[in-house]
């Protein structure tokens, strides 16, 4: 997140002003069948718990 916020063109990106950029992993650059589906399981454990 740090690396955002000092980036003078991304820290105005409202996703970094409100401090909501995720880590989604070294595979999802590309989104074949693997990575895509390694991309999901990241998205499911990182917002299982999370509430509205």
């Amino acid at each position: 997140m740090n690396k955002f916020a000092g980036n003078p063109f991304l820290s105005q990106l409202p996703a970094v002003r409100r401090q909501r950029v995720y880590a989604m992993g070294l595979d999802t650059f590309r989104l074949d069948y693997y990575s895509a589906n390694n991309l999901l399981d990241a998205l499911e454990q990182q917002f299982a718990n999370v509430t509205p």
